[in-house]
């Protein structure tokens, strides 16, 4: 995906950092309007506390720039070794940083 180019030296780094810890930890991708973004995709926990079943949404860390475009409600697929699953956007979570939280929601 084409990303701005910051502004400031410090915003240049913090990209190109973001950019080179996602691309060695990423665990999936995910197409956004078409285009692959690395990102690290969290599948729902279930577990067995105290006699409850546990769970979360399931939910992704990727580049602010990349998932700018995703809006509530937008269909988005995540490819995690060869699984595909479809997910709707829940909501995103900037964190200020130049990474986004996306969590999902069953489509």
């Amino acid at each position: 995906m084409l990303t701005p180019t910051p502004r400031t030296p410090f915003a240049r780094l913090e990209q190109r950092t973001h950019r080179a810890v996602l691309g060695h930890l990423a665990n999936a991708t995910v197409q956004v309007y078409g285009v692959d973004v690395p990102v690290i995709y969290d599948r729902p926990h279930y577990g067995a506390g105290m006699g409850l079943a546990e769970a979360s949404q399931p939910e992704m860390l990727a580049q602010t720039t990349d998932v700018a475009p995703l809006r509530q409600g937008d269909r988005i697929y995540v490819n995690s070794n060869g699984d595909v699953d479809i997910f709707r956007v829940a909501s995103t979570e900037p964190d200020g940083t130049g990474l986004t939280r996306v969590v999902l929601e069953q489509a």
